[in-house]
């Protein structure tokens, strides 16, 4: 089992576009996305900031799902971050592709927003050193936070 990752590209939309879809109840409430409107997206956003990144996880070269990060002021958001192929579940593939762009970026603080419900993601962050340290400005997210570089002990 070889876990990579890739930056995104325009052949990538139609993967993208339907991992955001089913997997919509993660994300802030918006129309579901379409090929134009991640088009847009990638051509008016993410080409132009040069704080976005977004990855593709590939398991031995199969496009298995995809996480982001935001740079700013020295800190890393992990955002985005979808396991499109479920029957990999608890398999490791997203925790390997997780910490490879974590290492890769080798900053000394990342965070992230999650929903309260979402024990999944949530035990997924801790098992990966991030620890619950607020909310945001309007309570909708818990605001996870992971300091120094390393992973806990698997």
């Amino acid at each position: 089992m070889t876990v990579t990752v890739r930056k995104i590209r325009p052949g990538d939309s139609p993967l993208l576009v339907k991992w955001r879809n089913e997997n919509a109840k993660y994300f802030p409430a918006q129309p579901d996305w379409t090929e134009v409107t991640h088009g847009r997206w990638y051509r008016d956003v993410y080409e132009r900031d040069p704080s976005q990144a977004m990855f593709v996880a590939e398991l031995d070269g199969r496009p298995v799902g995809c996480l982001a990060m935001t740079i700013r002021d020295g800190k890393g958001e992990l955002e985005r971050m979808i396991l499109g192929e479920k029957d990999l579940a608890r398999g490791g593939v997203m925790r390997a592709a997780f910490r490879q762009v974590m290492d890769a970026y080798g900053l000394e603080h990342y965070w992230l927003r999650v929903f309260p419900w979402n024990a999944v993601t949530i035990g997924f962050h801790q098992r990966n050193g991030f620890e619950i340290t607020g909310r945001t400005g309007d309570g909708e997210y818990l605001v996870m936070e992971k300091h120094g570089r390393g992973w806990p002990d698997d």
